[in-house]
């Protein structure tokens, strides 16, 4: 059987966001988090980018804006309402990502910390109001 995915990923499941502005969220995640911007970006209804992806490691990460092709869905700062759905990603240094995230303008949540499972992790939001937890493995279990 073919593979059904676009050759441009290894991803099987990739996460969706909505958020307000593509454009201002690309360049926050790429500054706060250290993703990379995937050089095709989506359609834009003239100034503005209406679908984006991103890569953090081997992961596909799309961005679509509030409105755009019919979606009624708002990001959380939108809506007022909190997020239902968070994000988990392991990353080489927690502590750096935490400073260079509040930095960058996210909200801190929950400071880095060892947990009782193995990880060392912080929970940040971001200019949209999702949740990202950020760990490093530390110690097994």
């Amino acid at each position: 059987m073919n593979d059904p995915r676009p050759q441009t990923t290894s991803a099987w499941l990739s996460p969706h966001l909505t958020v307000k502005n593509v454009a201002t969220s690309l360049i926050f995640y790429t500054q706060a988090f250290g993703f990379t911007r995937i050089e095709n970006c989506g359609e834009s209804d003239g100034d503005t980018i209406l679908h984006a992806e991103m890569r953090y490691q081997a992961q596909t990460i799309m961005l679509g804006a509030e409105g755009a092709y019919d979606n009624p869905a708002l990001a959380p700062h939108t809506s007022g309402n909190i997020s239902p759905v968070s994000l988990y990603v392991y990353c080489h240094d927690v502590d750096a990502l935490w400073q260079q995230a509040l930095a960058t303008g996210a909200t801190a949540k929950v400071e880095p910390t060892d947990m009782f499972w193995g990880d060392r992790m912080c929970q940040l939001l971001d200019l949209d109001g999702h949740i990202w937890s950020f760990a490093t493995h530390i110690k097994a279990t």
